[in-house]
């Protein structure tokens, strides 16, 4: 019999939550409200790139918990370790609570489990309290402020070798303050760098909210790149927008070092009423300047004889009628002249005999003109040939624009995603596709091999990837849409 005088205190439920890095801000507002409603809550705040211990902490943590919340979206969606957590929590038999805070459909195999609406987080979290038994009076949510303030990280990285006239990226992102750093796989290019230096600048940001939906909006900030000791491709100064509960997109700056050594650039960052919020000095140690390749050259030598067959005297004797007269000289400088002939040089001196009569002279000067126009077309014609055969190192190995779109973090291809590339942001189009099989790309652009050029990769209504990429054979472009076409 239950004495009703001490009644027995209800059991506060395990919840673990899982989520997808880029939702990490609602996941912190979630495990808040759920601590304070009585829950006990397990959430994995060091991210995807933890240690060797993170499937073991995922592992007793799924042991631990009655109850899987499950924060669904299209980031969650294409998370690998999402996926292990709610298919490895559906094995073990855990009541599973999905969470939606898209459109995102849910899995097959959890379409026909109750799902919480956290669109409307106020709403929805009414709805968690009574899926979880909670008691709605311990906590109320909040409703968002007309205005609020956030702590970010603003990090910055560059390849920490260089080579002068070689171009490499700046790449900048707005992150939490819990973030990983940036890793190789952030990288835009298929070519990556051996290391990377890269420095961080922590800053607070206000979000403003929209007055008919009382929801946050993105913070803007102007990114300004103060590098004197470097060219820098396109606009030095760039707008980036912040959400509110997600990363920032990539910015990349194209740079070229105009000297070797320890180069120095400094990442400055302005609200969009020009107020200063911090900067972040960065170096890269450049080698020497890189040498184009070696041309080859191509010697051709021509050795004529023209004339009647005479005698011809020199110092040191007399040759014979017989044969025709031909004296190379013994240096390639030095040029021999007989007493009744002319020479004619092409890479070797020859003599040439010509009877001295006066029409034979002249007849023999019609015959060495037009022999010289013969010679002069034919070398013409002959280091055409050669020059046409020697590699053009100005050219473009590849006009090919080629490689593969995947979703971000993964192996899985994008297809039927629409890649547009252009000369430069806003510029020209110079060539356009789609994505076939497993995510590949290959067609034509009008760039020529290590252009820079702005790449727009989009699926349906969304934006996956914008940003500047160098020719450089085969590309790999991660696909991240966390941005609607205008």
């Amino acid at each position: 019999m239950v004495n009703m005088a001490n009644p027995i205190p209800p059991i506060a439920p395990k919840i673990f939550i899982s989520h997808a890095w880029e939702d990490k801000a609602l996941v912190r507002r979630l495990e808040a409200e759920l601590k304070a409603a009585g829950a006990e809550t397990w959430v994995d705040h060091s991210g995807v790139h933890g240690g060797d211990n993170l499937p073991k902490r995922i592992s007793d943590a799924l042991t631990w918990c009655d109850t899987v919340l499950l924060v669904w979206s299209e980031a969650a969606s294409k998370s690998h370790w999402v996926e292990l957590e709610w298919t490895n929590a559906l094995s073990l038999r855990k009541t599973i609570i999905p969470c939606r805070v898209d459109q995102t459909p849910l899995p097959a195999l959890l379409a026909n489990v109750l799902y919480v609406d956290c669109r409307d987080f106020a709403k929805g979290f009414t709805q968690l309290q009574q899926a979880l038994h909670l008691d709605p009076s311990a906590t109320k949510p909040e409703p968002p402020p007309s205005s609020t303030t956030k702590d970010r990280r603003i990090d910055a990285a560059i390849p920490s070798i260089a080579e002068v006239g070689r171009p490499i990226d700046l790449r900048v992102q707005v992150r939490f303050p819990d973030s990983p750093r940036f890793g190789l796989e952030d990288w835009p290019v298929k070519t990556k760098p051996a290391q990377l230096e890269q420095a961080a600048e922590n800053v607070t940001l206000e979000f403003p909210v929209d007055a008919a939906t009382g929801k946050l909006g993105a913070a803007r900030l102007e990114i300004r790149i103060v590098a004197p000791e470097f060219d820098i491709a396109g606009n030095a100064s760039q707008i980036l927008l912040v959400p509110p509960d997600a990363l920032s997109k990539y910015l990349s700056f194209l740079m070229t070092s105009k000297r070797a050594g320890v180069c120095r650039l400094n990442v400055e960052v302005y609200n969009l009423e020009h107020i200063f919020l911090g900067a972040i000095p960065i170096e890269t140690e450049v080698g020497s300047e890189v040498k184009s390749p070696s041309t080859n050259v191509a010697n051709l030598f021509l050795f004529v004889t023209v004339g009647q067959e005479k005698p011809v005297t020199r110092s040191g004797g007399t040759y014979s009628k017989s044969k025709e007269i031909t004296q190379r000289t013994p240096a390639p400088s030095q040029t021999v002249t007989s007493s009744d002939g002319q020479i004619i040089q092409a890479g070797r001196d020859v003599i040439i005999t010509q009877p001295k009569s006066e029409a034979n002279e002249k007849k023999g000067i019609g015959k060495s003109l037009a022999l010289w126009l013969g010679i002069v077309a034919t070398v013409v014609t002959i280091i055409t040939s050669i020059v046409q055969l020697v590699p053009d190192s100005g050219a473009p190995k590849s006009s090919r624009f080629f490689g593969e779109v995947k979703y971000k973090g993964t192996d899985k291809g994008v297809e039927g995603a629409e890649i547009m590339v252009q000369a430069q942001m806003n510029g020209p189009i110079v060539g356009q596709n789609k994505t076939g099989a497993r995510g590949a790309f290959d067609f034509a652009i009008k760039a020529k091999w290590e252009e820079t050029v702005w790449v727009t990769v989009s699926l349906g209504d969304s934006i996956g990837f914008e940003g500047s990429l160098t020719l450089a054979g085969n590309q790999d472009i991660p696909f991240e849409p966390i941005k609607k076409k205008p």
